[in-house]
């Protein structure tokens, strides 16, 4: 029997137990929330399930896997005292995984040496148009500069970061300079915050990842001979709906895939660490070279902004 511990029951915490609840292996399921608001929408979701525990003193000590899903400003905290119940060989946490890098280098330490094996939830990683897009594109061309257009909807932090690790991953995290440009608040939705991340990488790519765009969201890659267009999804679809991601080459459509959305990309890999022990998601330690930088830079341009309003989503 594998055994999975949920923490918290929110946003994404939800979507990981429906996905959880699809695994056709011999699993057991504890999920750790103490609000009985989060409980109850839960329960509407994933009506057949209802092991849900409120304090940490009833972990099943035989714990395999946790998927975290907490907050980011206090999950060092809450990991440190889940590992005093049990003693998992895997762990999965949201982005950003630690909002303080002093914090996050010490998790790093302490995870190391209680042996658990971390990764951390970018499921970009298991769209198959995310691997189609290094493999093809960047892995092949000589890239001279990338723009990334989110709609104006999106976040800058939450959803912008998915790309930084797309263009990071194909450059082995050799990123050399980020910078934010225009940073606010979006008014309509008062955590979500617009402007521009503006990165460049050692052999001298240059990117933009703008959240202002007046486009629906799209990826633009030039190389010395091409331009790559990678046109997203709206942000209006209905989101149990697949939308479709095309990608051009110099105009000509070459490429259609179906985006997944985040309970569909949990059941992947949550089957990899079943079955393979491993997973395609970043580790802690290499998510580091991006979430360091963007917290620098954050710290340098928003000093009122506290660490736990980045990403807010879980």
């Amino acid at each position: 029997m594998f055994n999975i511990l949920i923490v918290g029951c929110g946003n994404i915490g939800k979507r990981h137990l429906f996905s959880t609840l699809k695994l056709k292996k011999k699993i057991n399921i504890q999920v750790l929330e103490n609000n009985l608001k989060q409980i109850k929408i839960s329960k509407k979701i994933n009506k057949n399930f209802d092991n849900y525990i409120k304090n940490f003193e009833s972990i099943n000590k035989n714990t395999n896997l946790v998927l975290c899903a907490t907050k980011a400003f206090k999950r060092d905290k809450i990991i440190k005292k889940i590992l005093n119940f049990c003693t998992p060989e895997y762990m999965i946490i949201e982005k950003f995984p630690f909002q303080n890098i002093i914090i996050y280098n010490k998790m790093i330490k302490f995870l190391k040496n209680k042996k658990i094996k971390v990764w951390v939830n970018f499921p970009f990683r298991y769209q198959d148009y995310y691997k189609y897009i290094v493999k093809n594109i960047l892995k092949k061309n000589s890239i001279l500069s990338c723009i990334i257009s989110l709609s104006k909807t999106d976040d800058l932090f939450s959803s912008g970061i998915h790309f930084l690790d797309l263009l990071l991953h194909n450059h082995n995290y050799n990123l050399e300079h980020l910078d934010l440009r225009h940073i606010k608040k979006n008014n309509k939705y008062n955590w979500r915050y617009s402007g521009k991340v503006v990165f460049s990488t050692k052999d001298r790519t240059i990117a933009i990842i703008n959240s202002k765009s007046n486009f629906e969201q799209q990826i633009n890659i030039f190389s010395l001979s091409n331009h790559y267009k990678v046109k997203l999804f709206s942000s209006k679809i209905n989101p149990w709906d697949n939308p479709k991601v095309k990608i051009f080459k110099n105009d000509k459509l070459i490429k259609v895939f179906d985006h997944y959305w985040q309970s569909s990309l949990t059941e992947k890999y949550l089957d990899d660490v079943i079955l393979k022990k491993d997973t395609s998601l970043p580790t802690l330690f290499n998510t580091k070279y991006c979430t360091e930088l963007v917290i620098d830079a954050v710290n340098k341009k928003l000093s009122l902004v506290s660490a736990k309003d980045l990403c807010p989503i879980t």
